[in-house]
């Protein structure tokens, strides 16, 4: 809308009243100065955005504790299962065995990545 309107200031001829009086030409420069003004702050919002996008981190870098925990469950939780009812506590299922060392799979991921935090401080 503003660009619409601004198109329309420069675009539009002078009044032929104002072309009498003194103050006809420091219009033209006046309403360049603005012009001028209007694309460079424009020019430097639209390059602010663009740096701003280009920071924007993914997923996995902003939540480092919840991507170890999701890779360490399903890992346990395939090292426990793969190996069917007579894998890691024999007395168990399969199904059980998966979430029991998926659990610590998870944990132990989750313990690491709070010591890695902890010493990059």
């Amino acid at each position: 809308m503003r660009s619409a309107v601004l198109l329309l200031a420069l675009f539009t001829p002078a009044a032929p009243a104002m072309a009498d009086t003194p103050y006809a030409p420091q219009m033209p420069v006046s309403l360049r100065r603005s012009v001028d003004h209007e694309v460079s702050r424009l020019t430097l919002r639209s390059a602010q955005t663009a740096t701003a996008k280009t920071q924007r981190r993914g997923w996995v870098r902003r939540h480092p504790v919840a991507t170890a925990a999701l890779v360490g469950g399903g890992s346990g939780f395939l090292i426990g299962y793969l190996p069917g009812d007579d894998g890691v506590f024999y007395d168990y299922t399969a199904g059980f065995n998966g979430l029991v060392v998926g659990g610590i799979g998870a944990g132990a991921a989750v313990a690491v990545v709070g010591v890695v935090r902890a010493l990059r401080r």
